[in-house]
């Protein structure tokens, strides 16, 4: 038997930089913005209660992006995030 699912996950993002020298605090910096994980996976049966997991998302972040709306296209950071495992089901 064959599972599969799709997941859509929205909300924020913040980032919180500081300088390692206290002296340059000048150059702290923050931001919080949209973020958005986009993904899906399958589950292969392989007995009864054992399925064999794989799965996906591709992970969206767009801080210190300007409001230029071009810039706000190429300022998106992009992360994919993948994983497998063992699932038991009971």
């Amino acid at each position: 038997m064959l599972l599969a699912w799709v997941t859509v996950l929205l909300g924020a993002a913040h980032i919180n930089q500081k300088p390692v020298i206290t002296l340059v605090s000048g150059l702290a910096n923050s931001d919080t913005s949209f973020a958005d994980a986009i993904g899906g996976g399958i589950d292969f049966r392989i007995v009864s209660i054992v399925n064999w997991r794989l799965q996906g998302d591709l992970i969206q972040t767009r801080v210190f992006a300007t409001s230029n709306p071009i810039n706000l296209l190429t300022s998106t950071q992009s992360n994919f995030r993948g994983s497998t495992g063992v699932v038991l089901r009971f």
